[in-house]
């Protein structure tokens, strides 16, 4: 879990939107590297998405 102010860092300003399947938003890691081992859960409002339900996009790669 991303403590609130390293979400802050690495949310891109003004990207979040709905779309036809739910929302998008983009994260850029301007941080250290990284090494992702799982996604999920997001909470929005009162509403939770569970990993399993969740799609992580990389230019030219998707991850499930």
């Amino acid at each position: 879990m991303f403590p609130p102010f390293i979400l802050a860092k690495l949310y891109v300003k003004s990207t979040l939107k709905n779309t036809a399947t739910g929302f998008e938003f983009t994260l850029k890691n301007i941080i250290d590297s990284t090494l992702l081992i799982g996604i999920g859960p997001i909470t929005v409002g009162d509403k939770v998405y569970e990993g399993a339900s969740l799609t992580m996009a990389v230019p030219d790669k998707s991850v499930s």
